[in-house]
């Protein structure tokens, strides 16, 4: 009898651990793309298998909290595939993207698009897609560089052998810092999203929010990100917004990424690990801080921060410091 309560007790824990795992799926859904690895396809509530086939998605109800129901299926018919040709530039190379299909998510999409890569310092990487054929709201801060060459960066970037995936791998380690699959990317005239997995579950920063702890959750928690005078509540988008991360890797190196974008947005932590950006509007302007230690990504990112200003205030001499430095603050606070 003992024994048998030993043994039931044993199925319970693994099948606890089996959903905490992200391991918890339907028998009918077996064949799909794994619990923990599933990008929802339906953000906005009301989702049904109706609304989520109609839109070229795969439906498929799970136990495990949070997860979504509606997810993309690894042959998506969503999402970009790369041009021919690589094309070098001052700081480093851009490359055009088109549509792989007409299917539409939110309508407006919008091809070709560009991928530009800058190698602006040894410890700092900007990339950006943007619409080559019509101008769309940038933020007005310039964090610029003289620029260095690939050989002399810490980073390494480029495209899985099959061109699928965009990605960024620390040199001395080999560690794949971002790695974004091209048929996971979206750009349409007010809806843009990009996913990206990452080294760890070590992932800290995105405010401005009153977080359960500094260590983010990865069990599919969705963070929103646009300025609302609210009193602080879990989960809840508070006065400020910061779009920016870093992440401890396995090894205690560390990364940092900031997203320029000022427009309303949220991200999405997955236990994949991966990290789901969404916004409405502009471009995606992404900056990578290497570090390599916690220490050397802050550091990096306040002074690159510190030393920009915006557009607006470079007419503004510098007589007015005190000024200067609130307009910047109110500025970094989109």
């Amino acid at each position: 009898m003992e024994r048998m309560r030993s043994l039931c007790l044993l199925a319970v824990v693994l099948a606890a651990l089996g959903g905490c795992l992200g391991l918890g799926q339907d028998t009918q859904c077996s064949g799909t793309v794994a619990v923990q690895k599933r990008i929802d396809c339906h953000p906005q509530p009301g989702a049904s298998r109706e609304a989520c086939e109609a839109r070229g998605c795969a439906w498929c109800p799970t136990d495990v909290p949070n997860a979504p129901w509606c997810f993309f299926p690894q042959d998506s018919p969503y999402g970009y595939s790369r041009g021919r040709s690589i094309q070098k530039t001052a700081k480093g190379w851009r490359i055009t993207l088109n549509k792989r299909q007409a299917l539409s998510l939110f309508g407006n999409d919008i091809s070709p698009i560009v991928l530009e890569v800058e190698f602006q310092t040894k410890d700092r990487l900007r990339f950006r897609l943007y619409d080559p054929n019509r101008e769309r709201f940038e933020v007005p801060l310039k964090i610029d560089s003289p620029g260095v060459t690939a050989d002399e960066a810490s980073y390494d970037v480029d495209f899985a052998d099959d061109s699928s995936n965009f990605r960024i791998k620390r040199k001395s380690t080999g560690t794949v810092l971002w790695d974004s699959p091209l048929i996971g990317l979206f750009f349409s005239n007010q809806y843009l999203q990009i996913t990206t997995t990452v080294p760890s579950t070590s992932v800290y920063g995105f405010g401005e929010h009153e977080h359960l702890s500094f260590k983010h959750s990865m069990d599919f928690v969705t963070y929103g990100m646009f300025s609302r005078d609210q009193a602080p509540t879990p989960f809840a988008n508070l006065y400020g917004v910061h779009p920016f991360y870093m992440c401890v890797e396995a090894d205690s190196n560390a990364h940092g990424v900031l997203l320029l974008n000022s427009n309303a947005q949220d991200v999405s932590l997955s236990p994949n690990p991966s990290l789901t950006f969404r916004t409405i509007g502009g471009i995606l302007d992404f900056y990578v801080f290497l570090g390599p230690t916690p220490e050397n990504v802050i550091q990096q990112y306040t002074e690159k921060i510190a030393s920009s200003e915006p557009s607006s205030m470079r007419k503004e001499t510098s007589a007015k410091p005190k000024e200067c430095g609130a307009k910047l603050r109110r500025g970094m606070s989109l």
